[in-house]
């Protein structure tokens, strides 16, 4: 198992969990199909570039494996065995085998296959190789040494960094890790384990700027989308994958030569996560990114934190404006935009404060949001707080020995289309032809 699986090791569960929102399953909220690209291939990143020391017409620097050896076997023939085992030092490796082909001191074995150009494929390093076992046990010695020091280093020189998800800047590196596990559910193990710590941050750090997220690196239109998917995928982690291998410590030890690198996760254990798992009703927050386990508690954080008592607001409407009032509010703060005075935002963080610094007054019938037909349709699909107000309609009405037997249609079942496969954008341009 790939180390970034593990919890840290000195890190207690967070309070709250921030990772799912959306109660859908199979089918996709319109916060997924928001997405733009398609997760890449995996590759595995080489700690250095790769110029080939061998006689041959390329002349491209190579920075991941697959390409490196690619091209020794359709330019060279030439196969290294096991090559996971090298690749932490591939090329000190390959410079050495060179040295070895050109004074005819290396062992080659014929594989009795032939590369694109016809050739025979000749495989190195071979279990019967003394001397390249020696050369490999070698340098796998002085590549730990190497990253040893390195994290020493970067232990003594320990500075102060900004938080990936929010404007918190922690002490140190160990407080950063923690503060991003409790306050913000992404784990990508303890300090103690990583090296090349900025280097590894500042990837996750380009990938969250290019609004790509870290687990399946789908790219979405918006960050309060990213996020929202995130949540509501469980993708507050890092994909087992082989471009972070070179960041753990536990990779460079003895116990991990010789297995594969990455870890490669099962295409189907996203599937699995959700196999005989409860219901979740956890729910976002209507004015801020917070998250609680069910929509009661949610309603009593909306009255703690932000002074709007959504239970005691409810009883001054039906359930249709019930519904209009927390798609609208939901929308506008996916879109960083304020839902009294509509001034845009570029951030979450900046539409909070502007938020919490103006404590607007969430309005009642008869502002227009509760008469516009867009916000009949569900902003994010299965919201569970919208189950929840309908449910307590519904409750309402049984005390008052009251039935309605009414439903209204906001428009031809048949006219609609599959709201759930269309972004927002899609969906206010569908609106506004109507």
């Amino acid at each position: 198992m790939n180390p970034r699986e593990y919890p840290p090791e000195n890190l207690t569960q967070p309070h709250t969990d921030n990772e799912a929102f959306d109660t859908s399953s199979d089918t996709e909220s319109a916060t997924d199909a928001n997405h733009q690209t398609k997760p890449k291939k995996d590759i595995t990143p080489l700690n250095a570039v790769f110029l080939c020391p061998l006689e041959c017409s390329g002349t491209q620097a190579i920075t991941d494996l697959e390409t490196a050896t690619q091209h020794l076997r359709e330019e060279h023939a030439l196969i290294i065995d096991n090559v996971d085992q090298v690749v932490h030092f591939f090329n000190a490796y390959v410079v050495d085998v060179a040295r070895r082909i050109q004074d005819k001191s290396v062992k080659l074995v014929v594989s009795g296959g032939r590369n694109g150009g016809g050739q025979s494929l000749r495989i190195v390093g071979s279990a019967a190789d003394a001397r390249d076992a020696e050369l490999r046990t070698r340098l796998k010695a002085s590549i730990l040494e190497e990253v040893l020091r390195v994290q020493q280093d970067e232990r003594e020189r320990d500075t102060k960094r900004k938080c990936l998800f929010c404007r918190v800047v922690p002490d140190n590196r160990t407080s950063l890790l923690e503060h991003m596990w409790h306050q913000h559910n992404l784990n990508i193990g303890v300090a103690d384990n990583i090296v090349y710590f900025d280097e590894f941050l500042n990837i996750l750090e380009g990938k969250l700027t290019s609004l790509q997220c870290l687990y399946c690196e789908k790219t979405f239109k918006g960050q309060t989308v990213l996020r929202l998917h995130m949540r509501k995928k469980k993708h507050f982690k890092l994909r087992p994958c082989c471009e972070y291998d070179r960041f753990y410590i536990v990779n460079y030890t003895e116990s991990r030569w010789g297995q594969e690198n990455g870890g490669g996760a099962d295409e189907d254990d996203e599937n699995w996560d959700d196999w005989n798992e409860p219901e979740s009703l956890q729910t976002m927050c209507l004015f801020c990114e917070h998250v609680e386990d069910t929509p009661l508690l949610l309603c009593q954080h909306l009255l703690a934190r932000h002074g709007f008592d959504l239970l005691e607001h409810r009883k001054k409407l039906d359930v249709y404006q019930n519904l209009s009032l927390v798609n609208y509010l939901r929308k506008q703060f996916i879109i960083l935009k304020c839902f009294s005075c509509l001034q845009p935002f570029q951030s979450v963080d900046d539409l909070e404060k502007h938020l919490d610094d103006e404590k607007h007054t969430v309005p009642l019938p008869p502002h227009s949001l509760y008469s516009d037909a867009q916000n009949f349709f569900p902003t994010v699909d299965g919201d569970p707080l919208l189950m929840f107000l309908g449910e307590g309609e519904n409750e309402h009405a049984d005390e008052d020995n009251t039935t309605d037997d009414t439903h209204v249609l906001a428009e031809p079942v048949h006219k609609v289309p599959d709201l759930r496969n269309m972004s927002i954008e899609e969906r206010l341009d569908w609106i506004s032809t109507r």
